[in-house]
């Protein structure tokens, strides 16, 4: 089974660090949730470590890289920014080979199923998530990653009174 490092920020105001521990915990439920083996430092490092202490945050950067260089992809969480930790560990990722996908761009689903059905006088299809129909769908699209199962990516346009204007990515 493949292992997925999750990137996401953590430090920050108290309410900022509480906001990105849930996001890390979402992130990580998620990867669970798909199959995978999520490794998400920043959940358990800060836990025995001050992040506030510079040699004790260099003691836990260093662990979290360490862990990175044994993962078979990065995760990108970058719903709240990309910050300098995120982007030394994109930076190893990427120097080393380490695939490294974007949360937003990418989400890894159970379950698909396309459902097209030729009755009409024009074809109608319907995509299926978890067995949840997806409303107005803008744009698809499939990837596979040799080793990797196969990646799908949907943009659908909001619903009326969603807050992102541009299309929320599933």
């Amino acid at each position: 089974m493949k292992v997925v490092y999750v990137c996401s920020p953590y430090r920050g105001t108290p309410e900022e660090v509480k906001r990105n521990f849930d996001y890390a915990v979402e992130l990580t439920k998620e990867v669970l949730m798909a199959g995978y083996y999520p490794i998400t430092p920043h959940l358990y490092i800060t836990a025995c470590l001050d992040d506030t202490k510079p040699d004790e945050r260099m003691l836990g950067t260093g662990a979290a890289l360490a862990l990175l260089e044994r993962c078979d992809a990065v995760m990108i969480g970058k719903r709240y920014g990309i910050s300098e930790g995120m982007a030394a560990e994109i930076t190893k990722a990427t120097d080393m080979g380490i695939p490294v996908f974007s949360h937003s761009e990418r989400t890894l689903f159970r379950k698909l199923t396309i459902q097209c059905d030729m009755s009409g006088s024009f074809p109608k299809t319907t995509v299926f998530v978890d067995n949840e129909a997806v409303d107005r769908i803008e744009e698809i699209s499939f990837t596979h990653e040799a080793g990797w199962d196969p990646m799908l990516t949907m943009k659908r346009t909001p619903k009326e009174g969603e807050a992102d204007g541009t299309g929320k990515e599933l």
